[in-house]
Formats: C-alpha cells, sequence, structure tokens
C-alpha cells in the first residue's frame, strides 16, 4: 500500500530476458502510472518517472550477476525521495522489487526531522534500522580487542567501546560530554603531528596514524594505531569521525630497541677482536714478567713484584676467557653441572660491573647435579644480577644461595612449573627498592619494564621465564617494595637419565599437548606427569577455555587430552571444533575411575585414542606418543 499515495513499501515486477515488464503487483503500477506495460522497458518506464535514473539502470541491467541492488534517488520533489531496487536474474529474465527507504545517513544528518520523518513508514524503518545497528556495533565493540568509536565534530564520542577507559582511565560517560578531554590525553610530543593529520581526514582523505596516550590516573603510555575517516555532508561539512584504535605498544617498543640492538650486536663483534687483543697483550705481559721474576733472587725487591704483575695479568687473562665464553657460547647444548659451579664462574664475570654492590654467596654442600643450558643458565643469572643492581643504586647487599629440597615448599608468585623432588633452588636476593605490588603479575610479560625506554629491553624476565619453562622448572618473586627482592629459580635435580630422554625428544621433537578437565582433580597431576616425561602441557579447566586456547596463536596443539571420571562427563564439543577447523590435532580421552559404558559415546567416538582407567600412570605418556606418531605418519 502507498502511504498518502508516495511511500512505496512493495513494488514487484517480472521482466523478461531482454529487460522488458511484463507482469507487476498493483503497487508497482500504480507507482509506475500504469498497468498496460506492453512492451515497456524497465529502462524507459523509470526515466518517465524520474530522467536522471537512465543510466543507473542500464548499468544495473547490464551488468549479468545474479543478484544485483541499487539506491536511487528522485530529485524531481522536495525532499527528495530515495528508492532502493532489488533485481535477481532466472534463466528466462528477472524479478525485480523496489521499495522507498530512508536515505543514507549523511542525508537524514543534515535534515530536519519532518524533512523525511513525516509519515509512519520512514520512521518505522529508522526504528528498524536503529535497532540492526545498536545490536551490531554491541556485538563489534564486545568482541573488538581495541576500541571502535564514533566521534562527533568537537571530538567528544557519540560512541566508544568500553575499552577506552583501561587505556585513558577516563570513563565512557565523561567522554561522552568533555571535548577538552581528549587532547588532554594525546601525548603532549604528538599533538602536533596528530592535529595535522585532522586537517587531511578533514578533506575527506581517510587516515591512518600512530600516538601516544597516557592514563590520566596512573601516567601509563600506550601506543595506538588509529585509523580515522570523516563523515562528511554533501557539501563537505564535517560531521564527526569513526573509526577504531588498536594498541600497538609492544611493536612500537620492539621497533625502537630493535634498532639499539643492531648497534649493540656490531659493538660486541668489534668486542669481541678487542677482547683477543687485550688477551694476547696480557698474554705477552704474563710471559714477560714470569721471565724477569726467574732471573732475580727471591731476596730481590723486584721478585714479588713481579710476581703480583704475574698474578693480575693471569686474572686478566682468566677474565678475558670467561668474557669471550659467553659471547662465543651456543644455546640448546645441554649437558651436565653443578649449581654451585655455574654460579660461582658466573659471579666471576658480573663482580666487575657491580664494584658498589657487595657479593654473598651461601653454597649448599650436597652435590647438586643439573641438566641445562648452562649459556641460557648464565644469562638469567647475569640479567638477575644487573637487574639486582640497578635497584640499588646507592649500593646494598645482594646474595646467592643454593639450597636443595627433598619436599617442595609453599611457592605463590611464579612463572613455569613447579618442578619434581628433589628440586634444586638457587636465591637471588637484594636490599634494593622492591618491586611495586601492582607490577608482580606483569614482570614476567615480553617487553615489560619501568626502566627508560633506552636503558631495559623488557625482555630479561621473559627469557628467564621460558629458561625454567624449557627445563620443567619455575621462577619465582618475593618483593615488598624499600626492603628488597628475592628471586628463586627452582630446577629438578638431575637423576642422570635426562640425557638419553632429551635427545630422544631433539629426534621426534617435543611436543605439545593441551590437558582438559572440567573437575581439576586429576588435570594438574596429568599435566605434572606429561611434563615429566618431556611434553609442553597447558591446561584448561571448562570446554569454554580449552577453545579459547585452541584458537590462540600463542600455541600449536599437537594433541588434545580429556581426562574424564565419573562425575566429569564432557560433551564432544572440543573434538568438533577440531574437526571443524580442520586442526591437525589428536583428540585423545583418558578415563579415570569409570568404564567407557558411562561417557557419552558420541565423545569416545571422535577421539582417536581411548586411554582407558586400567593403563597405568607410567604408560600414558607413551599412548599419547604413539597417538602422535600416527598423525605425522
Amino acid at each position: 500500500m502507498i502511504a498518502n499515495g508516495t511511500w512505496l513499501t512493495s513494488g514487484a515486477a517480472v521482466l523478461d530476458a531482454h529487460g522488458r515488464v511484463i507482469e507487476s503487483n498493483d503497487e508497482f503500477a500504480f507507482w509506475a502510472g500504469t498497468s498496460e506495460f506492453g512492451s515497456s522497458h524497465l529502462v524507459e518506464l523509470l526515466e518517465r518517472k524520474c530522467p536522471g535514473w537512465k543510466e543507473e539502470i542500464q548499468d544495473l541491467l547490464t551488468n549479468r550477476g545474479t543478484f544485483q541492488s541499487a539506491f536511487l534517488e528522485d530529485t524531481s520533489v522536495d525532499p527528495s525521495h530515495w528508492y532502493r531496487l532489488e533485481l535477481t536474474r532466472f534463466n528466462t529474465g528477472a524479478s525485480l522489487r523496489i521499495n522507498r527507504c530512508l536515505p543514507p545517513i549523511q542525508e537524514l544528518a543534515e535534515g530536519s526531522w519532518d524533512k523525511f520523518l513525516n509519515e509512519e513508514e520512514p520512521r518505522r524503518e529508522l526504528y528498524a534500522r536503529t535497532l540492526r545497528a545498536e545490536a551490531q556495533v554491541k556485538l563489534l565493540s564486545g568482541k573488538w580487542p581495541g576500541v571502535l568509536f564514533s566521534q562527533r565534530a568537537d571530538y567528544t564520542f557519540s560512541f566508544v567501546s568500553s575499552k577506552i577507559e583501561d587505556w585513558t582511565g577516563i570513563s565512557v560517560d565523561a567522554w561522552s560530554r568533555r571535548p577538552q578531554k581528549f587532547w588532554d590525553i594525546v601525548h603532549e610530543s604528538d599533538q602536533g603531528e596528530l592535529q595535522s593529520n585532522f586537517a587531511r581526514c578533514k578533506t575527506g582523505e581517510a587516515v591512518t596514524t600512530t600516538f601516544r596516550v597516557r592514563h590520566v590516573k596512573t601516567g601509563k603510555i600506550t601506543y595506538i594505531l588509529e585509523r580515522r575517516e570523516a563523515v562528511l555532508s554533501r557539501n563537505g561539512l564535517v560531521l564527526g569521525y569513526d573509526g577504531a584504535w588498536v594498541d600497538v605498544t609492544r611493536q612500537m617498543i620492539a621497533e625502537k630497541r630493535l634498532a639499539s640492538a643492531v648497534w649493540k650486536e656490531t659493538l660486541g663483534v668489534l668486542t669481541m677482536g678487542l677482547a683477543h687483543d687485550f688477551s694476547n697483550i696480557m698474554a705477552g705481559i704474563y710471559s714477560l714478567s714470569e721471565t724477569y721474576q726467574s732471573a732475580l733472587q727471591q731476596e730481590d725487591d723486584h721478585f714479588q713484584g713481579f710476581g703480583l704483575i704475574k698474578r693480575n695479568s693471569l686474572q686478566a687473562t682468566q677474565l678475558v676467557q670467561r668474557i669471550l665464553s659467553l659471547h662465543q657460547g651456543k644455546v640448546g647444548q645441554r649437558n651436565y653441572y653443578s649449581a654451585n659451579e655455574l654460579v660461582t664462574d658466573t659471579l666471576e664475570v658480573v663482580r666487575k660491573t657491580v664494584r658498589r654492590i657487595s657479593l654473598h654467596t651461601n653454597f649448599s654442600a650436597e652435590q647438586l647435579p643439573l641438566y641445562i643450558d648452562p649459556i641460557e643458565f648464565r644469562q638469567v643469572l647475569v640479567n638477575l644480577t644487573l637487574n639486582a643492581s640497578d635497584a640499588m643504586p646507592d649500593g646494598g647487599d645482594l646474595h646467592f644461595e643454593t639450597k636443595l629440597f627433598e619436599e617442595m615448599p609453599p611457592v605463590e608468585m611464579y612463572q613455569g612449573v613447579l618442578p619434581r623432588v628433589p628440586a634444586v633452588c638457587i636465591e637471588v636476593r637484594d636490599t634494593g627498592t622492591g618491586i611495586a605490588a601492582e607490577h608482580l603479575s606483569q614482570i614476567f610479560d615480553p617487553f615489560f619494564t619501568t626502566k627508560p625506554l633506552n636503558k631495559g629491553s623488557g625482555l630479561g624476565l621473559y627469557n628467564a621465564r621460558l629458561f625454567v619453562e624449557k627445563h620443567c622448572g619455575a621462577i619465582s618473586v618475593d618483593s615488598q617494595e624499600n626492603h628488597g627482592t628475592t628471586f628463586r629459580i627452582w630446577l629438578p635435580k638431575a637423576n642422570f637419565t635426562e640425557s638419553e630422554r632429551f635427545q630422544s625428544e631433539l629426534v621426534l621433537g617435543r611436543k605439545t599437548i593441551l590437558v582438559v578437565e572440567t573437575t581439576g582433580k586429576n588435570l594438574e597431576a596429568t599435566a605434572q606427569c606429561l611434563r615429566e616425561n618431556g611434553f609442553y602441557v597447558a591446561t584448561a579447566g571448562t570446554e569454554r577455555s580449552a577453545v579459547e586456547l585452541l584458537h590462540s596463536p600463542d600455541y600449536q596443539f599437537d594433541a588434545v587430552m580429556a581426562v574424564v571420571n565419573g562425575h566429569n562427563r564432557l560433551s564432544p564439543r572440543l573434538f568438533n571444533e577440531i574437526g571443524r577447523l580442520k586442526l591437525p590435532i589428536k583428540k585423545v580421552v583418558q578415563i579415570h575411575g569409570s568404564n567407557e559404558d558411562e561417557h557419552d559415546r558420541a565423545l569416545l567416538d571422535t577421539a582417536d585414542m581411548v586411554i582407558g582407567s586400567d593403563v597405568p600412570a607410567s604408560e600414558i605418556a607413551g599412548k599419547l606418543r604413539e597417538a602422535i606418531s600416527r598423525l605425522s605418519a
């Protein structure tokens, strides 16, 4: 029906293969002004209705796609009428649907309420369009990891994702009311360039730029990658901006530090050459002093002096050799080492760089064998030492202690996995400024640092975390502001079976397993058993978290093992998701304390392997390797 003779809601017609109208409904005929189409061509018919449509209709008919659509404006009336035309082709012709619609958002924004919305039908359409848009925006803003926004010309936000409060400390409500808020949080060094980019944006150019924002409460800096596009009226008036923010802090910091790292690498090469030359010079001094000393009697006044020169030159040569060994050592070569000896050798190197710090050692009298990569261990220990030195700018005490634990004590704040016992603990304790409580949960994250940008890489403690995870251990931290910090490295004491297992892992490759159990009764025990048998293991306590881990770019799983028991009957949802994503992952079910008949048959049928409750724990790792090897084959 046509309201007031103007609002077309569902005009429909059928065209032949040549574009002629052969049939229509009453609404289309009434709107077109004729019910006798004869051999009327669609282009001719609509051209009579609105001469400006001819070219657009011809283009629509020429395009041979099955589904075609176009927005048409009738400017012969005021206000102009807008129509949406949809064309669907079939073998012998096409069907057409046309209806009045609201104009694009720019036209609506420029016009008054009465200009387009003085009838019931357009108001209904506007209401439906608003509901759809609001639902879409809510869905996108909830899932988008950054910030989506619509900004007014005065820089207040008509819409903005709630994530903006995390980055700026300003609530969404405040953003909608106070224009100056935007420029208050933009870093002062970036405001000039950002205003220049906004000027380009006002000409209709979509602009991508990077700038910094400062959290108004904590002062934390976040690097923002912004994509911004102006919403312009037909006359070029800026009505506002649409865009998105993405947090690129880590990428920007990494780029800045990469340039510094390249120069440091060059310096490292130069240092190696200078160290070799220095070692040769010290060798000459040692030889010459030894020759002169041998020609003197012990009673001679110069005898003791040449002896001192010999000892100092020898110590200097040994120190240079230790520095060279740090540069020349290859990461990835594991062997058996004494924890006490590794710490002692490392301290001989760092002792010269922390002169204002008093070093204290307390080594265990027991043997502390470790099967580790010595180069990576020294890197971790050096980094912990230098961090402690930075925390004591006015001097202090730095304690190194080694211990053997037959039973693990309570450990709260740690990264990695607490090792099997007996466990070796290497403790590094300082009397420095300590770590703020709000930073403790972040210090092992990559690129996190409280040091100036050109001083700290933010990778030292992250590398320590990677080291302990690779060696089936953990690193813990205990700190109070102004009372010092204690780091403890927890590693399994070597039982001299590690070499054979490590070599087999090198041949087969170390595999990554996702273990899922919703009750959690056997989750950690199973994960620990698999880690001790050479697997990387991630755990999930719900099916939802397991699905999220499957989608995470941080993992490439070789197998997913669902642990089920009489109280925990998992659905096949997780395994079905693996199939839907076509992931090369083995699906394994491990049954605890129950029979197969008690569990969902769909889950068991979907699995590549079912490990029954009668299989000993010692054989589970072997079964898992068997399942994975069948996939690889």
